[in-house]
C-alpha cells in the first residue's frame, strides 16, 4: 500500500508556516499456521511482519524548505503482534449452515513507539480477540455474515493503548458450475469502527475512523489441500479523525495448504505401525 498526504504546519517558534508532505509505503506478510484437534476444534497462530517506509518533504510556496526539526526518512521492518486463537467450526444437523467461532489474544511481540509519530509494529499489550462467522453453503450462491473485534483493555508501559476495532461483514459467495467448479468468488460489504488510540490517558488527535468497504475476491483450489486466494478491498465511505493516512485500496494475496498428519489406515483398519 502506498499513500501520500500534505498538511500545513503553522508558524511556531520562529519557524515559518510551511507545507509538509509525507509518503508512506506499507507491505505486510502474515504466515498463519493452524492445527485441527478433532470434532471441529482447532488452534491457530498468525505471525505478521511489516515493512514501513515514511518519506518526508517540506516546502514554502512550491520551493523546497528544510525546517530545523526536519525528518527525512523513517524506514523499518519488523515483527508485529503475534495472534493466537482457538476456535470451533461446526455444521448444525439438518442444515447447510457452517458456524465458525474463535477467541484468542494478541501478544505484545511487535515494537511499540515512544511517541505518536514514531514507527509502530505492535501495541505493547495483550489484547483479547473474538470472531464469529456464519456461512450458508448453497450452490451456486451462498451467504456469509460475520464479525470480529480486537479489544485493548489497558495502557502499555509507555502510556499507549491501541484502538478498539469492531468489524461486521455481510456478503455472498458464488461457486461456478463445471469446469470452473474449483473456483469460488465472493463479494463482501464491511462496516468498521475504530476507536481513537490513547496516549497518557487522552485520545490521540490523529486516530479513529469509521469505514464502509467492499471486497471482491476469489479462491482457486489448485490441488487437494492446496489453494490460492486474492482479495481487493476498496473503501467506499470513510470518516477519519484528524490527519491520517488513508487506505483507499488494499490488495491481499495468499496461499493455503493443508497437511493431514493422521496415521493412514490399511484396508483392515490398522494404522501404519511397525510389527513387533
Amino acid at each position: 500500500m502506498r499513500s501520500f498526504e500534505v498538511d500545513l504546519v503553522p508558524t511556531l517558534g520562529g519557524v515559518p508556516e510551511h507545507e509538509r508532505g509525507v509518503g508512506l509505503t506499507l507491505l505486510e506478510l502474515q504466515p498463519t499456521v493452524s492445527f485441527g484437534l478433532g470434532k471441529g476444534f482447532k488452534v491457530g497462530v498468525d505471525v505478521p511482519f511489516a515493512f514501513k517506509d515514511k518519506l518526508f518533504s517540506y516546502s514554502i510556496g512550491g520551493q523546497d524548505y528544510e525546517p530545523p526539526d526536519a525528518v527525512g526518512r523513517l524506514t523499518n521492518f519488523g515483527l508485529g503482534d503475534i495472534r493466537v486463537r482457538g476456535g470451533l467450526t461446526g455444521k448444525p444437523p439438518g442444515t447447510k449452515l457452517i458456524l465458525n467461532a474463535s477467541v484468542g489474544v494478541s501478544l505484545p511481540t511487535g515494537k511499540s513507539a515512544d511517541e505518536p509519530r514514531g514507527l509502530m509494529f505492535g501495541g505493547g499489550t495483550v489484547d483479547p480477540l473474538v470472531s464469529l462467522n456464519l456461512l450458508l453453503r448453497t450452490r451456486p450462491f451462498g451467504l456469509l455474515v460475520g464479525g470480529n473485534a480486537r479489544l485493548p483493555l489497558y495502557d502499555n508501559s509507555k502510556g499507549y493503548r491501541g484502538s478498539i476495532t469492531i468489524e461486521g461483514t455481510v456478503g455472498t459467495t458464488f461457486s461456478p458450475p463445471r469446469p470452473a467448479d474449483k473456483l469460488e468468488l465472493l463479494l463482501l460489504v464491511h462496516a468498521v469502527h475504530v476507536e481513537p488510540e490513547r496516549w497518557l490517558g487522552s485520545p490521540w488527535l490523529n486516530s479513529g475512523r469509521d469505514v464502509i468497504a467492499m471486497t471482491l475476491g476469489g479462491l482457486l483450489i489448485v490441488a487437494p489441500g492446496l489453494s490460492v486466494n486474492a482479495q481487493l478491498r476498496t473503501n467506499v465511505f470513510e470518516v477519519a479523525r484528524g490527519e491520517q493516512f488513508t487506505q483507499p485500496v488494499t490488495l491481499s494475496v495468499g496461499v493455503s495448504g493443508t497437511i493431514d498428519l493422521r496415521k493412514k489406515k490399511d484396508e483392515h483398519g490398522h494404522g501404519d505401525e511397525d510389527d513387533h
